[in-house]
């Protein structure tokens, strides 16, 4: 059976790439999302999503946020790997000061990797 999940290739871990993120100043806005996005050289897409401890205290909070945005990129990220022949890694931020509904974080995330493409 194949894992559904995110490989750790998919995952961005270097200090250095999330660094030279915020560096180059690319990004795009969607309340409540923000995404900071560059080219790579891998053959992959790769991702970090962060969710503020001072948005949410709980743990518990930030951390199913951040299983709903891995599980909107897992079930949209063939789009935009369909899309083009380029690369992209992404930092995604849930800039949001409260939860909303699955449906909605969907539709701006769908919306955000729109005008990514």
């Amino acid at each position: 059976m194949k894992k559904q999940g995110l490989s750790k290739k998919e995952i961005i871990s270097e200090k250095e790439v999330i660094n030279k993120l915020f560096e180059e100043k690319n990004f795009i806005k969607k309340y409540p999302l923000l995404i900071y996005y560059g080219q790579n050289t891998e053959p992959i897409h790769r991702i970090v999503v962060s969710v503020p401890k001072r948005n949410f205290k709980k743990a518990v909070d930030r951390n199913r946020i951040k299983r709903q945005l891995r599980e909107i990129w897992r079930r949209y990220k063939a789009e935009l790997v369909n899309s083009d022949q380029q690369h992209f890694d992404l930092f995604i931020i849930y800039t949001g000061k409260e939860e909303i509904e699955y449906q909605k974080l969907e539709s701006k995330f769908i919306l955000l990797l729109n005008e990514l493409k």
